[in-house]
């Protein structure tokens, strides 16, 4: 639908999503067409098993070094975790990134997919910070008038501290929200009587203890978007 509107998206690939070969419609077997790349993919694809197949971009990036450790360590820990510990190997796709996109490769390279899409994720945990560190998702209060009160002070938490800590480049907003929530009456009361003590005091601590993981070789959302320098080649 999407499509159809000539408007344009960027997408995970999606596990056993059926793609063919553009050219001669053949399907594409997944796993040998990684095996037999040098790392990058970026072709012409027919994607679905309707009649009306979808014709896009398949952009694969292979990941290597930090980026895949930790992305092994996390599906092996999800797997235990839900129960699957004979399943003691990754599956090839999950050594790379892998997406879809109707964007011609006239239009934007194969990073700049993988870029834009890391962008595009910034939103996803903007949604996880509201659900699983100020729980917008629970309201329990029967009262209409106390349950809105609720939720402005939730959305007030969350703006200032978007606000406040998003020109920290290194410093995590879903990390920082954990300590922030906790002091924000007392720093609204104190910045309405336009002292600054407190918050001087609270933003060393976050910027100290709230930092993003480790990303030398990995490119910051404010750094994809220009607005800081960019990472030495």
């Amino acid at each position: 639908r999407i499509h159809q509107k000539k408007a344009y998206f960027i997408s995970r690939y999606l596990r056993n999503t059926t793609i063919y070969n553009a050219e001669d419609g053949n399907r594409i077997v997944l796993d040998s067409l990684l095996k037999n790349s040098n790392g990058k993919i970026d072709i012409i694809v027919l994607l679905g098993k309707d009649k009306d197949k979808l014709r896009c971009r398949f952009v694969a990036h292979k990941l290597k070094g930090e980026v895949l450790n930790k992305r092994r360590k996390k599906i092996l820990r999800d797997k235990k975790r839900d129960g699957k510990k004979a399943v003691k190997q990754v599956a090839l796709m999950d050594y790379w990134s892998i997406y879809i996109t109707n964007i011609e490769e006239t239009s934007i390279t194969a990073e700049q997919v993988h870029n834009l899409y890391r962008l595009r994720w910034q939103i996803e945990l903007l949604f996880k910070v509201m659900k699983s560190k100020l729980y917008m998702g629970e309201l329990k209060d029967t009262s209409s008038n106390k349950s809105l009160l609720m939720m402005y002070g939730k959305m007030i938490t969350l703006l200032t501290g978007i606000i406040l800590f998003d020109h920290y480049d290194d410093v995590s907003l879903y990390k920082a929200i954990d300590y922030y929530k906790k002091k924000i009456v007392d720093v609204i009361d104190e910045l309405c009587k336009e002292s600054f003590v407190l918050f001087d005091k609270i933003c060393r601590k976050i910027e100290r203890f709230a930092k993003k993981s480790s990303r030398k070789k990995r490119p910051s959302a404010n750094q994809i978007c220009g607005l800081q320098p960019a990472l030495n080649p």
